[in-house]
């Protein structure tokens, strides 16, 4: 019997964080925001890591404090001054975000349960335990992994001040749909396929996954669906895919990282705030079905790209060369 191949992994040769190099200022677990001085030939440079949801939202204080702010949810069109959805909405960015926007620089989410803390051993280990559980032998079969919590969502989102960004949906209050109900209609449009395997927590549609099986199960899929939600933010879901060598459908994203992951991922269109009435469904669901042929003439080593751009080593070396 043929051995099941896993993934590859370029040793775990992580950027560790060395005293001498490094300097800690802020932790920032309770702010969403980790902020460390890179000491370097004598050179100080503070650096910003924004993992919060909002990509429209920058922290005063640490922007105008910093020498590069790394912005997990790095907002596209950010040199024209004005976050815009859909022709729905659009936010002006304030003038502290405008003055410093060169120091404002894309990055990535990372990896759902590495843990809480920046314990470099901990992680290391989470990760590689990551790597080793995931398979390459991918059943041709099994095509489409959709796992959500809810799609149901808290009637607040649109009132003001509920949330910082509380005003930005406001306006919109009954005059659109929430994204999250669209979740919910993607898992029951696939429950069906013996081919899928769906989960929607709120209806208890399919099996739960525990987190230590979590992407041991995702890395036998091709395609993990991925449908964005309050705040328009890129998921955990997307690095989860990438590192267990999987792809990702998406609907339309705006977000981007530092590096272009079109070759891996798959925008079947607008979603959004769109009232579900207003939404041709069959037609996305047509979309979703046809990925396949839209990755015929793309690059498929998934796990070279993470290895090479998005690897813990990698991204410390991206952060790095700034300073």
């Amino acid at each position: 019997m043929e051995q099941e191949k896993t993934l590859s992994i370029n040793k775990p040769r992580f950027f560790k964080l060395k005293k001498k190099l490094f300097k800690i200022i802020n932790k920032g677990s309770d702010d969403y925001f980790f902020v460390f001085d890179v000491i370097r030939k004598k050179k100080r440079t503070r650096v910003v890591y924004d993992f919060s949801d909002t990509p429209f939202l920058f922290n005063e204080k640490w922007l105008e404090d910093c020498d590069f702010y790394f912005k997990a949810q790095f907002p596209k069109g950010l040199e024209s001054g004005f976050f815009s959805v859909e022709d729905l909405f659009e936010y002006r960015y304030p003038y502290f975000v405008i003055r410093n926007k060169n120091k404002i620089k894309p990055s990535l989410i990372g990896i759902r349960n590495l843990g809480n803390n920046i314990d470099f051993d901990k992680m290391r280990k989470k990760y590689i335990s990551i790597i080793k559980s995931s398979t390459m032998n991918k059943n041709i079969k099994d095509k489409f992994f959709i796992y959500f919590g809810s799609d149901q969502y808290d009637e607040r989102v649109f009132k003001d001040n509920y949330y910082d960004e509380g005003f930005f949906y406001s306006k919109l209050s009954d005059k659109k749909s929430h994204p999250n109900k669209f979740r919910g209609d993607v898992v029951r449009w696939f429950q069906s396929d013996k081919n899928s395997y769906c989960y929607l927590g709120s209806e208890s549609i399919g099996n739960y996954i525990s987190l230590s099986e979590y992407h041991s199960k995702l890395s036998r899929y091709h395609y993990n669906i991925n449908v964005s939600g309050f705040r328009y933010s890129i998921p955990n879901r997307f690095m989860d895919s990438f590192i267990t060598n999987t792809r990702v459908l998406t609907d339309n994203l705006y977000i981007k990282w530092y590096v272009d992951f079109s070759d891996y991922v798959y925008e079947y269109g607008e979603v959004g705030y769109k009232k579900q009435s207003d939404l041709d469904k069959k037609s996305i669901y047509k979309r979703i079905e046809c990925a396949d042929k839209y990755f015929e003439e793309r690059d498929n080593n998934i796990n070279k790209f993470f290895n090479d751009y998005l690897s813990p080593k990698s991204f410390a070396k991206y952060v790095l060369s700034h300073c």
